[in-house]
């Protein structure tokens, strides 16, 4: 193709792909429902509380 012609490339960078917000709303979730149901013993250390 000549100069100035060629189309638009985006590029994408998969590390930032808004998985860890998704993560962190499942880790809460997880741990509610932990929670709800009595096993909240059962929940690391490290797990969102």
């Amino acid at each position: 193709m000549k100069h100035g012609t060629r189309p638009l490339r985006t590029h994408t960078d998969p590390s930032r792909d808004g998985s860890e917000v998704v993560s962190a709303v499942a880790d809460r979730l997880r741990t509610d429902f932990f929670r709800r149901i009595g096993l909240d013993r059962l929940l690391t250390a490290g797990s969102s509380l």
